[in-house]
């Protein structure tokens, strides 16, 4: 059985090259390829891999084409049983790929799994969470940015559970995700209407959705140097974040009765991107001082 490693990658060469070394340095024992969707960077991550990973299969766009639809590229470009899908901020420790492979292939209920995920100190990733009601959307959009550890927050990123337990869980971070190719071929690659963020959490309800598990499986490990893999203003990204938020629940309750809390969220979601700006804002002013 083949596994596929993908990874998308938009001007992290440094990021990137740690990642590709982490993987051909421990590799697996099982037959893999790694493949690597360049969104047309500018900061030589081409030329580096083309340089010092010469197996690996290298698409370069012409365009930034989005997160997402270049995660679908990759998945197009091959037919192996697993999929694991990787930030380029991020890296693999010894038998961490074999580890979701073999879960994946002793576990045949499950679509995707998960594997804990750490920063460079050892804490613990918040990479596996709950699907977020309107109301816990609602106070996480209103209240998170100002009290991080709220009620609502902590229940939604399930702050207070054990992250060395294995767990059926609602979704999983697409910072590193094992996916069944037979799963997704049921389902449907990432909805591409994402052009970054909430496309791993879309997934895993669709997975739910067909009957297929989602798994937390603190068995593997990988580091995230968390918000490496993204470029661009804070502002900016945090938008994009807001903006595929709400696309989810226009997706997926569009058609219920809950259609008319649309636009509360709405509401919710640009008074959260502008708290933020301002705070961003008042921070460059404060350090001109």
């Amino acid at each position: 059985m083949k596994t596929t490693v993908a990874i998308v990658n938009y001007n992290t060469k440094d990021f990137l090259d740690k990642c590709l070394r982490s993987i051909y340095r421990f590799g697996s024992k099982y037959d893999f390829e790694v493949i690597v969707v360049d969104n047309n960077s500018d900061d030589g991550s081409v030329q580096m891999v083309r340089n010092n990973y010469p197996d690996v299969k290298l698409i370069v766009n012409s365009k930034n084409i989005g997160y997402t639809a270049a995660l679908n590229q990759s998945i197009k470009l091959t037919n192996s049983d697993f999929l694991i899908l990787l930030n380029s901020d991020t890296e693999v420790f010894e038998g961490s790929i074999d580890r979701i492979i073999e879960y994946l292939k002793n576990n045949t209920e499950v679509g995707v799994v998960g594997p804990k995920t750490i920063d460079l100190s050892g804490n613990v990733h918040l990479s596996c969470r709950r699907f977020p009601s309107f109301k816990e959307a609602a106070m996480h959009v209103l209240v998170g940015i100002f009290w991080p550890k709220n009620p609502y927050t902590r229940r939604y990123k399930m702050m207070d559970f054990d992250h060395n337990k294995e767990v059926k869980i609602d979704w999983v971070s697409g910072a590193c995700m094992g996916l069944r190719r037979r799963a997704l071929e049921e389902v449907g690659l990432f909805d591409e209407r994402y052009y970054m963020y909430v496309e791993d959490l879309d997934l895993c309800k669709r997975m739910w959705n067909a009957g297929w598990e989602v798994k937390y499986f603190p068995g593997a490990t990988v580091v995230h140097y968390i918000g490496g893999s993204t470029k661009g203003t804070g502002v900016e990204l945090f938008y994009q974040q807001q903006k595929s938020v709400f696309r989810y629940f226009l997706k997926n309750y569009g058609n219920s009765w809950r259609v008319i809390l649309i636009p509360l969220l709405a509401i919710a979601l640009g008074f959260r991107v502008l708290i933020f700006s301002i705070i961003k804002i008042y921070g460059k002013l404060k350090k001109r001082k």
